[in-house]
């Protein structure tokens, strides 16, 4: 890695203990090292040079580890290698009703049936899906097979894929048993067990596979999907990322497959968390307690979240301290906590940027919690005490920041959550940016980020030129 201060770095664990009696599958990091290059201007690799690091230097490789673990990207310096630890390859295989897919239109047969039929078998195997992946002792499937079939599920893509022939065919059989002993035609509209699961729309086959265009000038290529963001303010729909937690899902499991059909009425449910997520912690790492412990994750109006489901999923008692709950996939620039004054208000959509950052939690406290946020911003003041690296919504990007000028002595002005220390009085809305002196490279602002891309880009595509040749 690449710090802000230009040292070359190379750190990792190098003490851990076992950690299995607190039922972790992972050792628990106790002691992290690193070393620091001492001919960063060799570009021959086979001729670095690697030392302990000098003492001015200052790298506490402990807090390092943490912050680039669960700390987000684009904050802490440039990642130029990692190393990970696989585990044995195991083939995917996807089984489900439909996969209506907005990038690759496909068409499984389940458009042709009958609307109160297709309703019936995308309700029925939702509650199958979500008994297979929450509560898989309801269908005597043990949390391992649980484990093994899963979906980062969004626009409603009602299947499972699973890792292994051994996991699918345990999928497919207890579908098939599912259907015969849970099915209750008069909770589904009077619609018979025989015509919905005459519908033909019952796919098997890769993921891979499934989402490969199928014709085009990328036909054979794996599609975007999901897409890359949702919209965070389009009219009134202010929502934010909730991370449902498994404590709360195992108290209201029933409550909760009582809601099928409002969950899959817009919403979009990830299924991608598993009894791993918490278990798999070297537990010296900064990934949210909301990560950790999630069941699913699911967007919601902002106004029903917080006056309703916050309190009762979350400890909100501490008022000095906002507990995370938003995963961060997908989380827009305008995704901004409750008000601070009181949370069970949503961050009013008709504020400016500006505004909002200055009446609202901030997207990183949603994120992190303020404990967690506390040591990572901490952890970016020793790093990057000059915020060479400032990204919309990373850590540190809402502080209150002293950029130095050329007398040492220039106080800043606290920016504002969307990256830019200043907005126009005359702004019409959420994420309008105000105009910044673009000769100061620490303004952060968004047209500053923007040329700083542009310039990235660029770069990127010549040395791309350059390699071809």
């Amino acid at each position: 890695m690449v710090l802000p201060n230009g040292q070359h770095v190379k750190f990792g664990p190098v003490e851990w203990e076992d950690a299995s009696e607190d039922g972790f599958i992972a050792p628990k990091t106790t002691s992290v090292g690193g070393m620091c290059r001492s001919n960063p201007e060799e570009r021959d690799e086979s001729l670095w040079e690697w030392a302990d690091c000098p003492e001015d230097v200052g790298v506490d490789f402990d807090d390092l580890w943490y912050a680039v673990n669960g700390g987000g990207g684009g904050t802490w310096g440039v990642v130029t290698s990692i190393y990970l630890q696989l585990h044995p390859f195991l083939p995917s295989r996807l089984y489900g009703i439909d996969m209506p897919n907005p990038v690759i239109p496909i068409d499984l047969g389940v458009s042709s049936c009958a609307p109160e039929v297709k309703d019936a078998i995308y309700l029925f195997f939702e509650s199958f899906r979500l008994r297979w992946v929450l509560a898989p002792d309801t269908l005597n499937v043990s949390q391992a097979e649980s484990d093994a079939c899963g979906m980062a599920d969004a626009t409603g893509m009602h299947a499972l894929v699973c890792y292994g022939d051994e996991a699918y065919e345990t999928l497919v059989g207890k579908w098939e048993s599912f259907a015969n002993d849970y099915y209750d035609p008069t909770v589904y509209g009077g619609v018979s067990l025989d015509d919905t699961l005459a519908c033909p729309g019952t796919r098997e086959g890769t993921w891979s596979d499934t989402m490969k265009y199928p014709g085009g000038p990328y036909q054979g290529q794996v599609g975007d999907m999901p897409l890359p963001t949702f919209p965070s303010i389009a009219g009134s729909d202010n929502t934010v990322n909730v991370l449902y937690t498994k404590s709360y899902i195992d108290e209201n499991f029933e409550d909760l497959i009582s809601q099928i059909e409002f969950i899959y009425g817009g919403a979009s449910m990830y299924l991608a968390f598993g009894s791993g997520t918490a278990s798999a912690s070297d537990q010296a790492n900064s990934l949210s307690d909301a990560h950790r412990q999630a069941a699913f994750k699911l967007r919601l109006p902002a106004d029903y979240f917080y006056g309703s489901l916050f309190a009762i999923i979350y400890n909100t008692t501490d008022a000095d301290s906002f507990p995370s709950f938003q995963g961060a996939n997908h989380v827009g620039n305008t995704y901004f906590g409750p008000l601070r004054e009181d949370w069970t208000q949503a961050c009013p959509a008709d504020l400016t940027q500006k505004e909002r950052g200055e009446k609202c939690v901030s997207i990183q406290e949603t994120l992190w919690g303020t404990e967690t946020l506390a040591r990572l911003e901490s952890i970016k003041e020793a790093i990057d005490p000059n915020y060479m690296f400032d990204c919309e919504g990373c850590v540190g990007n809402n502080r209150v920041r002293k950029d130095t000028g050329t007398n040492g002595d220039t106080e800043g002005e606290a920016s504002s959550p969307a990256g830019s220390n200043e907005t126009n009085d005359d702004t019409d809305g959420p994420g309008t940016s105000g105009s910044k002196n673009d000769d100061d490279p620490g303004s952060g602002s968004i047209a500053y980020s923007i040329k700083s891309a542009m310039l990235v880009m660029i770069a990127g595509a010549l040395l791309t030129c350059i390699l071809d040749r």
